[in-house]
């Protein structure tokens, strides 16, 4: 799974946290990549420790600031983006658009306002209730469990990237 942050309220990186904490325990073999725009943010302090907490030191890597060119690898390695933030206000998020263009399905809340770029429940990924981690980490592990449906989800959400960029040009 793959998480980007800038450890602000607003990214609810600790949900991420929570959220893998349940993955764990049905599927103990799965890790959280964090990555970070803001890796010197002195919040980061009280994500690691929450890592700490639960003992999850071995299935959350900070990955800290990546170049862009590596952006690539790390939405294609992972079975899914995981984005838990939830704005009150329109936001196509950067990194769901990355992670579509890379064919790895997004996990995500529902937004207000949904924007251009953003997918409905079962196009290329899951709109969740992000506040119900133990039904978002079942839905991961079904992700982890079924590489086929996975597969469609990929090339659905590359699909749907592409014709939503066509349309707006």
């Amino acid at each position: 799974m793959y998480h980007s942050t800038d450890y602000t309220p607003t990214k609810n990186t600790d949900k991420a946290i929570e959220i893998i904490r349940r993955v764990v325990n049905k599927e103990p073999n799965v890790l959280l990549l964090i990555s970070s725009t803001q890796p010197n943010n002195p919040n980061k302090k009280k994500y690691i420790e929450l890592v700490k907490k639960y003992r999850l030191e071995e299935k959350v890597k900070f990955l800290d600031l990546l170049p862009r060119e590596h952006l690539p690898y790390y939405y294609s390695a992972s079975v899914c983006y995981l984005f838990t933030a939830t704005l009150d206000i329109h936001s196509t998020s950067l990194p769901n658009l990355e992670a579509m263009a890379c064919q790895t399905p997004v996990i995500r809340p529902y937004l207000k306002e949904e924007g251009d770029y953003e997918f409905q429940d079962g196009e290329a990924g899951y709109i969740v209730d992000i506040n119900n981690y133990d039904d978002v980490a079942k839905k991961i592990v079904n992700l982890i469990k079924n590489p086929s449906s996975r597969k469609k989800w990929e090339l659905r959400g590359e699909k749907l990237l592409k014709l939503s960029t066509v349309g707006s040009q």
